[in-house]
């Protein structure tokens, strides 16, 4: 069965309070919601106790929602989890007066979406990355890019995220923002071509 396909069963069941389909849902989620998590917190190295943190007072606002939502299927439901995220990250750094949020976003897949080429660029970085040495020079080069994301506009960088980390659509990006699909879709790809030229500068720089 397709992860989404699962994710939407169990997701119907936990939203008629069935307790064996939620504690399912949330272990099935886990991973993902790390990963929206551990990209809005840095700097490097991430401290797992912050995380793990986090992903308790997700699940704890996210539980009793169940019974609430009003989405249909799996996308859905993880644009809804991914404002739970959003405001439980500013609500962490208000607790802690951090100004701003580092990201690192190496170990992360990027999640399915509609951006086309844009998503290309994220997945065939590492394959563009080659060397005498590869594995590690693979590694070094795409952990200093990504830790590039941190140095775009705030909303262009929560568009990226919410693009290619979150899993989340235009349409979706732009209910989030308060924007029109399309300047939502524009925000995305603006967003791509800076994170573009700051690892071709950062290459300059190594090379």
């Amino acid at each position: 069965m397709p992860v989404n396909q699962g994710i939407s069963l169990l997701l119907s069941q936990a939203c008629q309070g069935d307790s064996a389909a939620i504690e399912s849902l949330m272990a099935e989620i886990r991973p993902r919601l790390e990963g929206m998590i551990r990209c809005r917190l840095g700097p490097v190295p991430v401290d797992w106790m912050e995380v793990e943190d986090l992903i308790q007072e997700v699940q704890v606002a996210l539980i009793p929602a169940l019974s609430r939502f009003e989405g249909e299927g799996a996308s859905s439901f993880f644009a809804y989890l991914s404002g739970i995220v959003r405001h439980k990250v500013k609500d962490h750094y208000r607790r802690v007066g951090a100004r701003s949020a580092g990201r690192s976003l190496s170990s992360l897949s990027p999640q399915s979406n509609s951006f086309g080429s844009s998503g290309d660029f994220f997945t065939a970085l590492q394959d563009s990355m080659t060397g005498p040495s590869s594995r590690v020079a693979r590694a070094e080069l795409f952990e200093l890019l990504v830790e590039q994301v941190s140095e775009l506009p705030e909303r262009q960088r929560e568009a990226v995220l919410m693009a290619f980390i979150d899993g989340l659509d235009s349409k979706e990006i732009g209910e989030a923002l308060d924007l029109k699909r399309s300047a939502a879709a524009m925000l995305v790809l603006r967003g791509v071509r800076n994170l573009k030229k700051l690892w071709r500068r950062q290459r300059e720089r190594m090379s």
